[in-house]
Parts: structure tokens; C-alpha cells; sequence
């Protein structure tokens, strides 16, 4: 019997009549709110729209060479590539270019859906 007392302890209590003990629950006489409280995340904050930390290239400038091929261009809303030319991506910008010469024929990061 005397092991009793400390086991009853260990057991959360139950919550009040027609409510759940949930994330939510502020009510002092639901026991498990505040760990559950504690284990809920943190609100993430809305994402600042990225903006390029270096000048916008023009079409006939050379993409330099740490630009990346961009794959995945359907998911974006861009058309497929075509016509020997190839997307790249450089400093948050996407450009249109030539994959040999890296010169750059446009840029087209306006026309990407809000996925980019």
C-alpha cells in the first residue's frame, strides 16, 4: 500500500468534465497544458521575399562560374528548355543562357510562379 502513493503520483490527472487536455488548453485544471504548452513550436515568421545581393546581369553578359544549371523548371512555371539553351541560377536570380559560351540571354525570374 505504501508503494501505492508514489505510483498515483506519476499518473497525469484527468482533464475536467467536457474538456481536452490539448496544445491549446489554457485552463488551470487541465494537468498536462503546460507540458503540452511547452512541446508546441514556435511560430515561424513569414519569409521576406529574397533579394539579390549583386548587380542583375544582362542579356550578353557571362554568367560567372558558380552559377548553377536550374532543374525542376516545370514545378517553377517555366517552359522546358529548348533550342540548346538551358536555365541557371545566380544570386536568387534565374537566367536564360547558352550552357557552352555562358552568355546570358535573359532573365526570367519574373516569369516564375510563387513556388521560386
Amino acid at each position: 500500500m505504501r508503494y501505492l502513493v508514489p505510483i498515483l503520483a506519476l499518473l497525469p490527472l484527468a482533464a475536467p468534465a467536457g474538456e481536452a487536455c490539448t496544445l491549446s488548453s489554457r485552463s488551470p485544471d487541465c494537468a498536462m497544458a503546460p507540458q503540452l504548452a511547452r512541446l508546441a513550436p514556435e511560430p515561424l515568421a513569414p519569409e521576406a521575399p529574397s533579394e539579390p545581393s549583386g548587380p542583375i546581369l544582362t542579356p550578353g553578359d557571362i554568367l560567372p562560374d558558380r552559377a548553377m544549371a536550374f532543374i525542376n523548371t516545370e514545378y517553377h512555371g517555366l517552359p522546358p528548355a529548348a533550342d540548346g539553351w538551358w536555365y541557371f541560377e545566380e544570386d536568387k536570380q534565374i537566367y536564360r543562357a547558352n550552357p557552352q559560351s555562358r552568355q546570358v540571354l535573359e532573365r526570367v525570374t519574373h516569369l516564375a510562379n510563387g513556388t521560386y
